[in-house]
């Protein structure tokens, strides 16, 4: 990133909760929406609980829906100037998100053409074509669908681009959001992710993966924690290249890849080191105050992200204060990285953390013991807080927060 200033002039979200202004309340009472999934059966599965928004399964898109509520949360809070400006400015949309309810059509559709000895009936499968067709539609099969609504709710006449970068995606979008008002290419960018999981299909993969919580319950750097729970939810920022009334800036991006597995990271944390190593480029990192982990509540993936913390930060890994809302609500999978940077805006501008929900004993081997106490310090120009996001494959992404003076 150059070194043009790129201000964070709003922010919102859509969670199960509502809106990121009912939300905020929740998580520092330590709450957790996650509950027994009411939208189909899931006795059966690895795990029946998660964080859901209020949605019909077979009904319209999700993300879409998700993600225009996150918008026009963001207009009701931060610096409402950016509303104006976006009328005359050349927006531009850089949004995480992966394809949606077409697998989980599809999937019933091709099941139900398999015949009982497992041999595939094409006849079976055209005999219902408007199934297929309902599933296969442009919009639910299209990770780019959330992007174009937010374009064509704002009329943007800047690039709009759809990232996926597996539940590093809203992390990353925010970097190339920043990118792009550095190179002068958009006055304003709506940066952000979504994520809306809870259906049979990925409660089955992810249950096969051996991620998922079997006691339904998300608890980051806990010693008892066995796996995370889906949620579903939008979050975004608004960046610009004017200050208007900012009082955080996007000080530094990384990104960097594990290059090692499919969902296990590298044991000792240097990949995603070396992703907070980039994004604190040319800044003191003694200044960092908080960080919002990726925190999946998995036992490799929490010890091998207080591994980078220490990596990155040293000594100072244990005096920051750490947050991870994904105990709260849940892992949003795409949209992920865009609710921590959220979070992390949030604590920075109010010098607070959020309690980590579901942390009861703190696993000695993280060794992070600013985790989940709701840290509070004396505020002052420089702070920086850091969002970190790190996904399935090895996909890393950290992004720096300074505080103005």
């Amino acid at each position: 990133m150059s070194d043009a200033a790129v201000w964070v002039r709003a922010w919102g979200a859509a969670t199960p909760w509502g809106g990121w202004g009912a939300t905020v309340p929740r998580l520092d009472a330590g709450d957790t929406a996650i509950r027994e999934i009411e939208r189909f059966d899931a006795r059966a599965y690895p795990c029946s609980r998660a964080a859901s928004c209020a949605h019909d399964l077979w009904a319209e898109d999700p993300r879409r829906a998700l993600s225009l509520a996150a918008l026009r949360d963001a207009g009701e809070r931060g610096d409402d100037g950016w509303r104006a400006e976006a009328e005359r400015a050349r927006v531009g949309i850089f949004w995480g998100a992966e394809s949606g309810l077409a697998r989980f059509w599809c999937a019933f559709a091709f099941a139900d053409a398999m015949g009982r000895d497992g041999a595939y009936d094409p006849a079976r499968l055209a005999a219902h074509p408007e199934r297929l067709g309902d599933a296969l539609a442009e919009s639910r099969t299209s990770p780019a669908t959330p992007a174009r609504a937010l374009a064509s709710s704002l009329r943007a006449r800047g690039p709009v681009s759809t990232i996926s970068y597996a539940c590093a995606s809203g992390a990353v979008a925010v970097a190339e959001g920043a990118r792009a008002i550095a190179q002068g290419r958009c006055q304003l960018a709506i940066c952000g992710g979504v994520g809306a999981d809870v259906d049979p299909l990925l409660l089955s993969a992810f249950g096969r993966l051996g991620v998922l919580s079997a006691r339904g319950v998300c608890a980051p750097f806990d010693q008892r924690r066995d796996g995370f729970a889906l949620g579903e939810g939008a979050a975004l920022v608004v960046l610009s290249a004017e200050r208007g009334a900012a009082r955080v800036q996007l000080a530094g991006s990384g990104r960097s890849l594990d290059a090692a597995s499919l969902t296990a990271p590298l044991t000792d944390g240097a990949g995603a080191a070396r992703a907070i190593d980039a994004a604190l480029r040319g800044l003191d990192a003694d200044q960092v105050r908080h960080v919002e982990a990726h925190g999946t509540g998995t036992e490799l993936n929490d010890r091998a992200e207080a591994l980078a913390l220490h990596r990155a930060l040293g000594q100072g890994a244990r005096a920051v204060s750490v947050s991870a809302v994904k105990g709260a609500l849940g892992h949003w999978i795409a949209g992920a990285g865009a609710l921590g940077v959220v979070a992390a805006v949030t604590a920075l501008e109010r010098a607070r953390g959020f309690p980590i929900a579901g942390l009861d004993e703190l696993d000695a081997e993280c060794d992070l013991p600013g985790a989940g106490r709701a840290s509070a310090w004396s505020a002052a120009p420089g702070d920086l807080a850091l969002a970190c996001s790190f996904g399935f494959g090895g996909a890393n992404a950290a992004l720096a927060f300074r505080r103005a003076a």
